[in-house]
């Protein structure tokens, strides 16, 4: 190689978000030799060529999922808008030198294009108090999102076991997008529920790797005197204020009265 070429480094996003603009940038140093090009590939197809002898310097060649803003292109860097599922791939940004040695660096990057969900996962068909032999049956429903998701569910941070969990069929999209459902069916025992309160955390957890996981929990209680007398004392609190809101019309109005 020749003394002073160096391919410095090539940065980028490693999994951008679908519809974004994705800027690739190549720094290099050839150590004041004369450059004579800057291509750039997706799985080993060309479709970037800079070489600053040339009349036009840019030449882009159309390549299947790669949207190039050639206004923001030059010899360091390639703008791609709007990048889909098909721009993910390897990228490579070569850098070639001057006859007579035509000495080429070149380094790749990986970029894999994803959908991150809009919204939350949702879970319902919970209920605030079982009693003991109850049936436990939630639904979780997990949003749009590529990779496809899978769901697990936990209680009390406990991983619940697969045979508790009817998983329903992956949705395709035509957006190309995934999502799905599945359903954590148990019978409410005892020592589900934990001291003092008698509560019980289930929680739906939503994993897509390499995208964040999502999650939602609801707490729910065990029916009981400890949560009745919980709710005696909210309806209590409940009421209590709705009553001084009312009774302090009635006592100005006395007042006026006398």
């Amino acid at each position: 190689m020749v003394a002073g070429l160096r391919l410095t480094e090539l940065v980028g996003p490693r999994y951008p978000d679908r519809g974004e603009n994705v800027k690739l940038t190549c720094n290099f140093d050839t150590d004041d030799a004369n450059l004579y090009s800057v291509k750039w590939y997706k799985d080993e197809n060309e479709f970037f060529r800079y070489m600053p002898d040339n009349r036009p310097q840019i030449q882009v060649f159309p390549l299947t999922g790669v949207m190039l803003d050639e206004s923001l292109s030059g010899m360091n860097h390639v703008m791609l808008r709007d990048v889909a599922f098909p721009s993910s791939g390897s990228y490579r940004c070569e850098v070639s030198m001057e006859a007579p040695s035509f000495e080429t660096v070149f380094s790749n990057h990986n970029m894999t294009v994803l959908s991150y969900p809009q919204e939350e996962p949702t879970l319902s068909g919970v209920q605030e108090i079982y009693s003991a032999g109850d049936l436990v049956s939630v639904n979780c429903t997990a949003p749009a999102s590529h990779p496809a998701p899978d769901i697990l569910f936990y209680t009390n941070n406990d991983k619940a076991e697969d045979w508790l969990i009817e998983r329903g069929p992956v949705v395709v999209h035509e957006d190309g997008t995934f999502s799905t459902s599945a359903i954590l069916r148990f019978h409410a025992e005892r020592q589900h529920f934990q001291q003092p309160d008698d509560m019980l955390e289930l929680k739906c957890e939503v994993v897509a790797p390499p995208l964040p996981p999502l999650a939602v929990s609801r707490y729910v209680y065990l029916a009981g005197p400890t949560t009745n007398q919980k709710l005696a004392q909210q309806n209590y609190r409940n009421h209590g204020a709705s009553a001084n809101i009312i009774s302090l019309p009635l006592i100005m109005l006395l007042l006026f009265l006398l």
